[in-house]
């Protein structure tokens, strides 16, 4: 009876091993202009022009007038997404601008995915660890914050002042340059900005969490 019993364990385990599905990208060889004759350039970025913002058009013409989008902004060809979602897969995010998308495979997914002819290559999504190692062997940092804030040319950072200097913050402040009026995008592995005091008074428009899917950047509970 036990034997048994350890059969079917290993048959279970065997099986879960079998079926586990881990995270990949695949990246496809276009963006369907040669798969149709029917590919209209002008049509794909009019789209674009309406789904962009106004400050993201504005920005975009600072640097060309004439080539507000260029092709890595087109979007994932909807042909090929609908052909990989008829054989199972769930596509988790779309990246244009790498001509891919993020999706999980088990090993019988990924047979199948090399065989697709609009498939250029897969790659496993890769998990990397932060060991933080810095440390601050230079003390100027502080003997520059001492001389300018005692003539009263720099702000008091406080316990800030190596993390802002090592980004040249305080001599844009000494240039005038504060960043008021500016829009600012952060990126961050889980980021609890509600409760962080210099956050506290500013003004968020909008959080995304693209790893979980919903509009809650803070960790929470099964992230």
């Amino acid at each position: 009876m036990k034997l048994f019993c350890l059969s079917i364990a290993c048959l279970i385990f065997l099986f879960a091993s079998s079926s586990a599905q881990t995270k990949y990208f695949i990246y496809l060889i276009d963006k369907g202009e040669g798969q149709t004759q029917s590919f209209n350039k002008s049509a794909i970025e009019r789209d674009l022009l309406n789904s962009y913002s106004i400050k993201s058009i504005e920005r975009r013409k600072k640097n060309s007038t004439d080539h507000i989008f260029t092709y890595s902004d087109y979007p994932i060809y909807q042909t090929y997404k609908n052909s990989l979602e008829s054989i199972g897969i769930k596509i988790i995010n779309e990246l244009p601008w790498f001509n891919a998308v993020s999706v999980y495979l088990d090993d019988h997914l990924l047979d199948r995915i090399h065989q697709l002819q609009f498939v250029a290559k897969v790659e496993k999504v890769k998990s990397l660890i932060f060991r933080n190692e810095f440390t601050l062997k230079n003390s100027d940092n502080h003997f520059y914050f001492e001389e300018k804030f005692s003539k009263g040319v720099l702000l008091d950072y406080g316990n800030s002042f190596t993390q802002l200097n090592l980004s040249k913050i305080p001599a844009l402040h000494e240039k005038g340059i504060t960043g008021q009026g500016v829009l600012i995008g952060l990126l961050d592995t889980g980021f609890r900005w509600r409760q962080h005091e210099s956050l506290q008074n500013v003004n968020v428009i909008a959080e995304r969490d693209f790893v979980f899917g919903d509009d809650t950047t803070a960790n929470q509970p099964g992230d």
